[in-house]
């Protein structure tokens, strides 16, 4: 099999393992909220609203130093125009780029070795890796 239909192959099924991890949570967002979503949520309607990455105390907005700006900033497009944040939508988009990141990982793993089984176990190992696939839900 040629490395291209390889890496599809590899980064479908993480996708098909990670549509099952999501689809027995369910719609609601109750896993999708954790303690710091409000953390990762704020800076984001900040941006979007203010152009500035950014908490709100007191009405006033504080440069965020706590967060790096990425998550946030990943998070924009996803923010109903009263501030909520589409949780269904983060999921299956974070599972989608996190089964293709099980992908990269067999053409990163092809780089190092020659041997495409040894590449293959590495891309199957990220796929399947029930860890992994669980943070797709928060």
């Amino acid at each position: 099999m040629s490395s291209s239909k390889t890496f599809w192959a590899v980064t479908a099924l993480a996708f098909c393992l990670r549509a099952l991890v999501l689809i027995s949570v369910g719609p609601k967002p109750v896993y999708a909220t954790v303690s710091d979503s409000p953390s990762y949520a704020l800076p984001a309607q900040n941006l979007l609203n203010h152009g500035a990455f950014a908490t709100t105390v007191n009405g006033q907005l504080i440069p965020e130093l706590y967060r790096t700006p990425g998550y946030p900033a990943f998070l924009v497009p996803f923010l109903a125009r009263d501030g909520s944040v589409r949780h269904r939508a983060v999921q299956w988009t974070q599972a989608a780029l996190n089964a293709l990141s099980a992908g990269l990982v067999y053409l990163a793993a092809l780089l190092f070795w020659p041997r495409s089984r040894a590449a293959l176990v590495a891309g199957l190992g990220m796929a399947l890796d029930y860890v992994n696939a669980i943070h797709c839900i928060f």
